[in-house]
């Protein structure tokens, strides 16, 4: 009776879902299907089950067919199919049933049937996906039809609608079987498939929306927390996915891999394997900011659930990786995270971190702060929504000023920067014009306050921060100027407001910008005391004046070609930094010849008498007593280094100024010298926007007012400690002065095939042969010079260095012998006992002459070990010469082709004697050492190259921003920069002829030595 009954309810229920609705039987029309399905789901025992499921299946066929156009059958539906497992339910039953059958497979026939019928009905309406995978995942199912259920269930993966993959993800990850292996990895293969992440999915894709109104993040956020539960608990399907990312090719990574390590991440019994699995994929090359970026970018909203759970994680774990590729990960992480979650706790955590990861790192792990400079760098460029945003966490940021004095130089650049980007509201400040004298407000006048304090310390540590504090605000002020300035030619205001050169130099802002550098500068001066003049030079005070701390004018000079390297800074304050310092520059290290007509005159100063060059006699009548030897100081000079045929009208001041009785001048003066000239031949260089290096190229060939070459020979060890520090410091000043002129004057001998935007030596005013023979001649001094150094160095122990603690001599140099005694003799009167003490005592002074003999051959090596320190410390200390010099390989000068040579492919032909010399070998050196730095890998993330003179991290320079521009381009500017710099280095060999010079060169020693005009000498 009970399957007859039941058999007959169950086909009444499409008749009632096809019967319409009228006025007094709508309620019961609308109750009865439900009154049926809550009988039958609440039965404790079914008679016959197969009979039951064979009736629902055809009710499930028929109800179908009409669900699309009824909403009341499409209910009925629906509440079929939820009723469906508890038909089934009872597990031995079915079994039973099924053996029973005379067929011998009724029952799973049965089975078999609503599986294939609910696959029918989601695959002939997809709104029917969800309930289908529910009725399924509750059927008890044999293990091969859950292996079914599961392909079919992949196969809908790549078709499904967006908004089902929540439902389809979830089902696969509860009810995939556990024993099969090979099935787990076909599920861990489709879902690394999923086009997950914007820029993923075409437009029709991204813009499908689901049955219940839910967008695309809604739909991926419920994914994300469904697949992060399904790890979590489902340890095999976990571990499929970390070999097959393991296993995953450099190249081949999907950006779904990057959202599903983070699910797995969200376990805390997972973390430290996906961590250690980023980390090696991130060195192998396999993950990479681009990827990261592609996967992750604009998908803040799906991932909120991931963001505290274990992206935050992520990116502090590789933050503080010593690994330089994982490092980039992490700041590439960071910049994303902050971009994304706009919410202001999440952007709260990203800032925390970062400043967490700057003050604990301080003084112990400098990569670890730098990278997390960089983010924040990478945030203030990302135009005016990056500062803007950070504003608001200003007392975070403030509280990093407490940890300057253990911060590196380049450090501390970027943190004033970004104080100074995120303290003050920019739009106020415009209001009233191009900018306010007020300053930029806020929390910048907490950080005026330090800078002032910093620069009014006598110590030159916290005078370093005060300056850089000082070059930071007038960079970032300057930027603002002048980003105003592009913004109104863009959009073409008329000219009557847009401001001249002369308005603009009167503004404000330009006017604030001048007075604080300035006043920065005047602070950097040394104070002059009552002792300054030294009217007695003697080694004593030589010794303890010697400032090892260096100079703080000098490391301001730096500051500022920093700054104009960057070209952040408006046209008007490069003029007035020109201006200033080229008159300095003039007054305090150049002097001038006297003019060319009166020679008879001349000779009444002492040309003709003296044997000096009627061409060459200093107006200054102190240089021409230096020159005569007739100077109070008593050490004789020469003008030196002169390049012939040269028509020199000034020279530099080198001895005059270190064997000033000032001792500021002496000491604090001579060293910007080489800082000064920098920062005019930035300021001059068409590469940072200057007019050309033509506006200095006196510098290039004129001679240097040196000590004579007798005092630097056999007799410098005879000249009192105070003339040997002199002219160890004249050699060293000027071995720094050669090299900084080569480096600066290099890029004026290019040879290089111009480009676009090339400088070329005619585009910096020179002719490139005659720049190219003047670079050379400048090396064969420089050569020359560090010779001179090298000794002079060694013997001199009263010498340091600017920047550098005097190295004090070993005791072994100061120990005081006892003068050479005579080997008593015999008496041969002397008794016996006179005789055995006479014995005695021989036996006892010879042992001491022993003694003292070692003693001296030990005092030697000590003092030759010493004088080897020495040299190398100073030779160590001199300002570095740039790789681009390397480029002066390919000169012709220095070529050993002659130039009527067809090539070298007639190398045996050509009549070549001999090949290489002092300044090849340098610059082979020289290419040696560069080749190494840029090839070779580095596996600590240093942002700061170790050399802070030179300008291979500096945080001032410009980044431009175009209307499509974001975040992205300057995430990538870190570490794209510099292997771009790698690859534009090699090319400029290449162009410059370095590589075919040294392969010349190579030839011409395999033809000396093996070749027909073989010759025996090496």
């Amino acid at each position: 009776l009970q399957s007859t009954l039941l058999t007959a309810l169950v086909q009444k229920l499409p008749e009632l879902a096809a019967s319409e609705d009228d006025d007094d039987g709508s309620s019961m029309n609308n109750d009865v299907p439900r009154l049926i399905f809550s009988n039958i789901r609440w039965l404790d025992h079914i008679v016959d089950t197969s009979a039951l499921t064979m009736t629902f299946v055809e009710c499930l066929t028929v109800l179908a067919s009409s669900s699309s156009s009824c909403e009341k059958t499409r209910q009925i539906l629906l509440d079929a199919i939820s009723t469906l497992p508890d038909i089934l339910n009872d597990y031995n039953a079915l079994v039973v049933s099924s053996n029973d059958d005379d067929d011998g497979g009724d029952g799973e026939d049965g089975q078999s049937s609503i599986l294939a019928t609910l696959q029918h009905l989601r695959v002939e309406d997809p709104s029917l996906l969800i309930p289908c995978l529910d009725a399924v995942g509750s059927l008890p199912l044999t293990d091969s039809q859950f292996e079914d259920v599961t392909r079919d269930a992949l196969e809908a993966l790549a078709n499904v609608e967006r908004w089902a993959l929540p439902a389809l993800t979830t089902f696969l990850m509860n009810n995939c079987p556990q024993g099969s292996s090979s099935l787990a990895n076909e599920v861990i293969e489709e879902i690394r498939k999923l086009p997950l992440g914007k820029g993923n999915y075409d437009d029709d894709y991204a813009m499908d929306t689901s049955p219940n109104g839910g967008g695309r993040d809604d739909s991926e956020a419920v994914m994300i927390e469904s697949l992060s539960r399904g790890f979590a608990h489902r340890s095999d399907l976990t571990s499929a996915l970390l070999k097959a990312i393991k296993e995953t090719t450099p190249g081949n990574h999907l950006p779904a891999d990057i959202w599903l390590l983070a699910c797995v991440a969200t376990a805390n019994h997972h973390k430290a394997k996906v961590k250690s699995i980023i980390r090696s994929k991130a060195n192998n090359g396999g993950f990479t900011p681009q990827l990261l970026r592609q996967s992750l970018s604009g998908n803040g909203t799906a991932l909120t659930s991931l963001f505290s759970t274990s992206l935050c994680e992520m990116a502090d774990g590789l933050l503080r990786s010593s690994d330089n590729a994982a490092c980039e990960l992490g700041v590439t992480l960071y910049e994303i995270l902050f971009e994304d979650f706009k919410d202001p706790m999440q952007r709260s955590d990203v800032v925390s971190s970062l400043v967490t990861h700057i003050c604990s790192g301080v003084g112990v792990k400098e990569a670890e702060v730098d990278a997390a400079m960089r983010v924040f760098s990478c945030i203030i460029d990302n135009g005016n929504d990056g500062p803007r945003a950070l504003r608001s966490f200003n007392p975070l940021l403030l509280g990093m000023l407490e940890f300057l004095h253990q911060m590196t130089t380049s450090q501390v650049r970027r943190l004033f920067l970004l104080l100074f980007a995120a303290g003050g509201d920019k739009n106020d400040e415009m209001t009233s014009g191009l900018g306010d004298s007020s300053g930029v407000g806020g929390a910048c006048d907490d950080i005026q306050i330090v800078i002032e304090k910093n620069l009014s310390h006598g110590q030159i540590a916290n005078k370093r921060i005060g300056i850089i504090g000082t070059v930071a605000y007038a960079v970032t002020r300057s930027a603002e100027l002048l980003d105003q300035q592009n913004s109104m030619e863009v959009e073409e205001t008329d000219a009557t407001f847009m401001p001249g050169g002369a308005a603009v130099a009167s503004l404000p802002i330009v006017k604030d910008i001048t007075e604080k550098i300035e006043k920065a500068y005047s602070k950097c001066q040394p104070v002059v005391s009552k002792s300054a003049l030294d009217t007695n030079m003697t080694e004593s005070n030589m010794v303890t004046t010697s400032n090892s701390s260096g100079s703080a004018a000098a490391f301001m000079l730096d500051e500022l070609c920093h700054a104009v390297q960057g070209g952040r800074l408006v046209q008007e304050i490069r003029d007035w930094l020109d201006e200033k310092y080229q008159l300095e520059f003039e007054e305090m290290f150049v002097g001038d010849f006297e003019e060319t007509e009166g020679a008879g005159q001349k000779g009444s100063k002492g040309a003709k008498d003296d044997g000096l060059d009627p061409q060459q006699i200093p107006t200054d009548p102190q240089d021409l007593a230096i020159l005569n030897g007739t100077s109070g100081f008593g050490l004789p000079g020469e003008l030196r280094f002169n390049i012939q045929d040269a028509e020199s009208h000034v020279y530099v001041k080198i001895l005059p100024i270190l064997s000033s009785l000032t001792r500021n001048s002496r000491e604090m003066l001579i060293q910007q010298l080489c800082p000064m000239f920098r920062l005019m031949a930035s300021l001059s260089d068409e590469r940072y926007g200057g007019g050309g290096l033509s506006e200095i190229d006196a510098m290039l060939e004129c001679p240097l007012l040196m000590p004579s070459t007798e005092s630097s020979g056999m007799e410098f060890e005879d000249l009192s400690a105070t003339k040997q520090w002199v002219v160890t410091s004249s050699y060293f000043f000027a071995t720094c002065w050669v090299r900084e002129l080569v480096n600066n004057f290099i890029f004026a001998a290019d040879t290089s095939t111009p480009q676009a935007s090339a400088i070329t030596s005619s585009s910096q005013g020179f002719d490139c042969k005659d720049a190219q023979q003047k670079v050379i001649e400048r090396l064969k001094a420089l050569i020359d010079l560090e010779e001179e150094l090298r000794f002079t160095a060694s013997k001199c122990f009263v010498f340091s260095p600017p920047g550098l603690d005097l190295l004090p001599a070993p005791k072994e140099l100061y120990e005081v012998h006892s003068p050479n005694v005579a080997i008593p003799e015999y008496d041969p009167h002397a008794s016996k006992a006179q005789k055995k003490a006479a014995a005695a005592e021989k036996k006892k002074v010879v042992k001491r002459a022993k003694e003292k003999e070692k003693s001296k051959s030990k005092m030697l090596k000590v003092k030759k070990k010493h004088e080897e320190l020495l040299s190398t410390r100073a030779l160590g200390a001199l300002r570095p010469l740039d790789p681009q010099v390397c480029c002066a390989i390919g000169f012709d000068g220095l070529s050993v082709i002659p130039a009527s040579a067809e090539g070298s492919q007639c190398l045996s032909q050509v009549q070549v004697t001999k090949c290489g010399g002092p300044v090849i070998t340098l610059l082979l050196n020289l290419l040696d050492k560069s080749l190494s730095d840029i090839l070779a890998e580095k596996k600590s993330c240093a942002f700061n190259s170790g050399n802070e003179e030179r300008n291979d991290d500096n945080p001032y320079w410009a980044v431009s921003h175009s209307s499509k521009s974001n975040a992205a381009s300057a995430a990538f500017i870190s570490s794209e920069d510099s292997s771009k710099k790698c690859f534009d280095l090699l090319q400029s060999y290449l162009n410059s002829g370095v590589f075919a010079s040294l392969h010349e060169h190579l030839a011409i020693v395999a033809e000396l030595r093996c070749g027909q005009n073989s010759t025996d000498n090496d």
